[in-house]
């Protein structure tokens, strides 16, 4: 048998080629030529209890200013609402969706806001539930390229073949202002997963949310975040393999109570007097007295916080969407169902030096409570906004001002948290466990970052409840134990 010349086997590496291009393009699923808008109708979701009023939806004319760079486009106006979300039943892609991986949209926004997708499935029960896949999107102002997952992760981030062809599109919003405008454009279906194939929260394809912002930062870098571990030269891809690192180090810790804790750190006091005979110790504890030496008589009152929650269903969810009522203990569990917390540190002079610190909070004590028998692993992240305790949720940190990321998942370019865990350690063999948190406290008092406090959570093998700054018993609120030179 002859072998093939050169110029075949080019031909026939282009024509591979050519296939492998043709099977990865991408299936336009709406392009807004043929559509029409009457095709788009109000729906009300069966898990929103408010009906929402109406957008306006257009099909954009050429000669409109968005259509210059998004020809093809459906448009929605908003006119307030909860959930205002338009669908259709033209499917131009009909069946079950199984050959596809990812949805890809061109989006364009007025305004940052919470764009809205939902994909049904099938018919829907008697309850009006039916199964399908919905995702969130955070969107700056002006255009973004969206990829989203649409078969891999959890829960309703997942559209499962199994359960029956699709049969509507929805497109809306999460509390889009009156006036707000969302520009669509080029929606299709492609059967590759670009990189990296991973849908943690700490990439494009966060199953709890998606970032407009994060996508960007991926795609201009090619890296994931990594956070330095202060009081360590170590710099980890995220909790997860830090706690990895520490694993076969840990050790039970003793069980010590509140008044143990703070001899301890007193008897820390003294030895640093011998070399700082100017120090100052103070409990940074709500309720607590002579924090300030000036006022010694005053008790301090510098602690605020708020429950944060971005676990899915990634849409019309309550826990994720509103602020919930402070009680004295709240959940500390993983990074997205935990609390954000903040001392008030303004009692520490500016220019001391922070010698030694200490983070205390007590957890509920179940009457079978035993020490922890496994590695656990307890972080702190610091948030850079500033944030209102009686407005900040999964999707804003203060009124009207969005995270760029659900829950400040977005360490990118002006971030919402810090790319940096400011302590580490394990929980106490006792309801009180204390971590070192001298290191966090340098942090904020370098002069570059303003303290806005920090995200507190540990890992999914154990989980816990805090006593909070609202607890009737002042000893078991949280606390941080400082000793400081006024003088530097």
């Amino acid at each position: 048998m002859s072998r093939p010349t050169a110029g075949l086997l080019v031909l026939s590496l282009a024509l591979l080629a050519g296939r492998a291009v043709a099977a990865a393009e991408d299936t336009v699923l709406f392009d807004f030529a043929k559509e029409s808008a009457a095709d788009w109708a109000l729906v009300k979701l069966p898990d929103v209890k408010a009906d929402a009023p109406a957008p306006t939806v257009e099909i954009l004319k050429a000669g409109d200013p968005v259509a210059g760079t998004m020809p093809k486009s459906l448009r929605l106006t908003f006119r307030g609402g909860d959930w205002p979300v338009l669908a259709t039943t033209k499917i131009p892609v009909a069946g079950n969706w199984k050959e596809f991986q990812t949805l890809k949209a061109d989006l364009w926004a007025d305004r940052p806001s919470v764009a809205y997708f939902r994909i049904a499935q099938g018919k829907p029960d008697e309850k009006g539930m039916q199964p399908g896949w919905e995702k969130t999107m955070i969107l700056p102002t002006g255009r973004s390229e969206v990829v989203l997952g649409i078969r891999r992760g959890i829960s309703q981030a997942v559209l499962d073949p199994g359960k029956g062809d699709v049969t509507s599109f929805g497109i809306g919003a999460f509390h889009p202002e009156k006036g707000q405008t969302l520009v669509v454009s080029n929606v299709r279906l492609s059967p590759e997963w670009p990189p990296p194939p991973t849908t943690g929260w700490l990439t494009p394809y966060n199953h709890d949310g998606y970032s407009a912002a994060f996508a960007q930062e991926y795609r201009k870098t090619g890296k994931l975040p990594t956070f330095k571990v202060l009081g360590t030269d170590l710099e980890v891809s995220g909790y997860e393999e830090l706690a990895k690192q520490l694993k076969d180090k840990w050790t039970q810790p003793e069980a010590k109570t509140i008044d143990q804790v703070e001899a301890d750190f007193k008897a820390e006091f003294e030895k640093l007097k011998k070399d700082h005979p100017k120090a100052v110790l103070a409990t940074l504890r709500d309720g607590e007295k002579g924090v300030d030496p000036a006022q010694p008589d005053k008790a301090y009152a510098g602690w605020q916080f708020v429950y944060i929650s971005c676990h899915g269903p990634d849409g019309p969810n309550e826990g994720r969407e509103q602020t919930p009522r402070k009680y004295d203990t709240v959940e500390a569990f993983m990074r997205h169902r935990s609390p954000l917390m903040q001392a008030d540190l303004s009692v520490i002079p500016k220019g001391a030096a922070i010698l030694a610190a200490r983070l205390v909070l007590t957890r509920m004590q179940a009457p079978d409570m035993k020490p922890p028998e496994k590695p656990n692993l307890w972080v702190a992240e610091p948030c850079a906004r500033a944030w209102d305790p009686a407005a900040a949720n999964c999707y804003f940190y203060a009124p009207g001002k969005l995270w760029k990321a659900v829950s400040g998942l977005y360490y990118g370019e002006d971030p919402d948290y810090w790319p940096v865990l400011l302590m580490h350690g394990p929980v106490s063999g006792g309801p009180v466990s204390v971590w070192d948190f001298t290191d966090a406290l340098k942090f904020w008092a370098d002069g570059k970052h303003e303290n806005h406090g920090f995200f507190f959570y540990g890992d999914a093998g154990y989980y816990m409840r805090i006593f909070t700054p609202l607890h009737k018993d002042v000893k078991l609120r949280p606390a941080i134990l400082v000793v400081y030179d006024p003088k530097g």
